[in-house]
């Protein structure tokens, strides 16, 4: 059979209608056949593929509206088109076909134009979704390997220092997300962190993402913002959060065609006396848990980068003590509302972080993100994301 060919079922218990319509579909190219009654119908329409169905109405035993019922529990009106047949007078019978999945209708007695024009139209419209529905399907396969290959780019082993615990959690909205957040060494002395939430979400804020992580890159090589190359025996040099959010700002300027911005949190952990300096460019602050379970808010927020092009950034610094646990969070956390709309909310995260404070940090921060989830009821309207420390 030429794969082009439409595949017609008529169903009608009169031979001559069903003879007379086939011989005026074979010679246009439609591959038909035929079935007598409804039972028989039934048995073609499991027994193999069709395009449309042209279904009588008045027939014994099975009619076509329990034919048409029979059908739509297996095949969907997309899949399967469902043109049916009536006499001029069956009003009521058109509305029940109608509620229960066909597609069209014709009258009795029909004119072959009329009902050619209206099979072309059904046919028209299943092979235009099956093209979407396929073109959905190859991007969701593309958004997955892109999701994975971002994935990628999150640690996949943190540092492993005396003394510290360090531990993070990430939770896209969707397949593709605007978050992006690393953990790394910078040298032997210090510890980096980053978390930024690029505005927006999909594939903009995905690729605006993970270019970011390469520029922010714990190795002093070529691309790297997070280091000044000094020649001599010195060798690279850290820069300070504050600099590099500067840097950052000059380097994306907001585009109006775009409209992308990002928030930043940036910081550097002193190994040696446990001091921590960061910036939080438009990002939530830092929530600090001290080793007595009291939980504030550190530091203050400079403006997002990209916003303003000439916009101030300062170094905040916080001594930790031992038993102190740091949090950054992207906004997706504060922000998750529940049904009622209203918003989990520093408070809740102040209770949430408070009642972990006797688990492993690691369990605490998968705790923290499922909280926020049970506040959401599973229904994520932004990237979830947190990253955390502990002076042990």
């Amino acid at each position: 059979m030429n794969p082009n060919q439409v595949r017609l079922l008529i169903v009608d218990d009169q031979a001559m209608n069903r003879e007379v319509l086939a011989r005026r579909f074979r010679p246009l190219g439609y591959d038909v056949t035929v079935a007598e009654d409804g039972a028989t119908a039934i048995e073609r329409v499991e027994g193999q593929p069709f395009d449309v169905v042209i279904l009588d109405i008045m027939m014994p035993d099975l009619d076509g509206i329990e034919v048409l019922r029979r059908i739509r529990e297996r095949h969907d009106p997309t899949a399967l088109p469902v043109v049916m047949a009536t006499s001029r007078d069956d009003r009521d019978d058109v509305i029940r076909a109608l509620t229960l999945g066909a597609n069209d209708y014709v009258i009795k007695p029909i004119d072959f134009e009329i009902l050619l024009a209206r099979v072309k139209t059904q046919v028209r419209l299943m092979k235009t979704t099956e093209a979407l529905e396929n073109a959905n399907h190859r991007m969701k396969e593309e958004l997955q390997s892109a999701a994975r290959i971002q994935q990628s780019l999150l640690p996949k082993r943190l540092p492993d220092l005396a003394g510290i615990k360090l531990a993070y959690a990430y939770k896209p909205c969707e397949e593709l997300g605007g978050d992006i957040l690393n953990i790394f060494s910078l040298g032997d002395d210090h510890i980096g962190m980053y978390l930024l939430d690029v505005s927006g979400h999909g594939v903009p804020a995905a690729l605006l993402s993970s270019a970011l992580s390469h520029l922010l890159t714990a190795a002093p090589g070529e691309g790297s913002i997070l280091w000044d190359r000094i020649t001599g025996p010195g060798g690279p040099q850290l820069v300070s959060p504050a600099k590099v959010a500067r840097r950052l700002n000059e380097r994306f300027p907001f585009d109006s065609d775009t409209c992308q911005y990002f928030t930043l949190h940036y910081g550097i952990l002193s190994c040696r006396d446990r001091r921590y300096t960061y910036v939080s460019a438009g990002h939530p602050p830092p929530f600090l848990l001290g080793s007595g379970g009291r939980a504030e808010v550190l530091g203050k927020i400079s403006p997002a980068i990209g916003i303003v092009d000439d916009s101030s950034y300062e170094d905040n610094t916080h001594l930790l003590a031992k038993g102190d646990r740091l949090y950054v969070i992207s906004d997706g956390i504060l922000q998750a509302r529940n049904r009622e709309d209203v918003e989990f909310e520093s408070s809740r995260l102040f209770d949430t972080i408070q009642s972990l404070q006797d688990r492993d940090l690691e369990k605490g921060v998968s705790s923290v993100v499922d909280s926020v989830e049970a506040w959401a009821d599973g229904q994520a309207q932004d990237d979830v994301s947190i990253v955390a420390l502990e002076i042990d």
